[in-house]
């Protein structure tokens, strides 16, 4: 992947990482910054290379990564030397095909392991083409009592991109309510604005904050978006009319 990686400043003020110790802080932080590091969080990375890179020994590696499993922000497969950083992709990640792609790609050369396994039922990342189309709404943990989203391939990539636009950003959908609550935003101003609406939401850093009121936002945004243009097209109507 890329020679470098995001640091996102709020890490050091979050009470799970300010609570570790000095060595588990650093193992954490190579965990997503070392050269082998792939976007989609999965990864080989024996524990010798960990141990020689960042100077701890295997005790302290192994006691950390405990830590990091205990609190799902990390898990290792000790037999097969893969690990797995859960939030990875979400604060590293972007929509780029070329980026999805590499991703794709990193997935497949991961040897088959338990945390393989795992980490493929949890994420169920499909791909067509070589392009991720984005978490599956089954990853989402959404029930598929919705005719709409029931719908075939064709109608499941309908809703690819926009499943994408927020997964990337937010990470997967809490409940059936967010998703349908996206769709409809992304629906009712569509998708250019849409990824507007979500990169300003992602820069107010709401989601890590406050994620009960993520959405909240999301609409209120979308809907003055929404009033803007109909004021637009009032205003231009009547300019018409006076020139009538």
């Amino acid at each position: 992947m890329s020679g470098y990686r995001q640091l996102h400043t709020h890490m050091w003020s979050d009470g799970w990482f300010i609570d570790l110790s000095i060595t588990q802080k650093l193992l954490f932080v190579y965990l997503f910054s070392n050269e082998r590091a792939s976007v989609c969080g999965l990864y080989e990375l024996p524990l010798r290379i960990i141990s020689f890179e960042t100077g701890l020994d295997r005790e302290e590696i192994k006691k950390g990564l405990e830590v990091f499993d205990k609190a799902d922000k990390a898990h290792y497969d000790f037999e097969a030397g893969v690990v797995w950083v859960v939030n990875m992709t979400k604060y590293q990640g972007t929509s780029s095909p070329k980026v999805q792609a590499r991703i794709k790609a990193d997935i497949d050369n991961v040897p088959a392991c338990d945390l393989k396994k795992r980490f493929l039922d949890t994420v169920s990342v499909r791909y067509e083409d070589g392009i991720d189309t984005s978490i599956s709404i089954e990853s989402q943990s959404i029930s598929q009592s919705d005719s709409s989203l029931k719908e075939e391939k064709p109608e499941k990539t309908k809703y690819a991109p926009a499943l994408c636009l927020f997964t990337d950003r937010f990470g997967k959908f809490h409940n059936e309510k967010e998703l349908k609550r996206w769709l409809v935003i992304v629906d009712a101003v569509g998708a250019e604005q849409a990824e507007t609406i979500a990169e300003w939401a992602d820069k107010k850093e709401i989601h890590l904050t406050n994620r009960p009121g993520l959405l909240d936002s999301l609409e209120t945004a979308a809907k003055h978006w929404h009033e803007k243009q109909q004021s637009k097209q009032t205003k231009t109507f009547a300019e018409q009319l006076a020139e009538a």
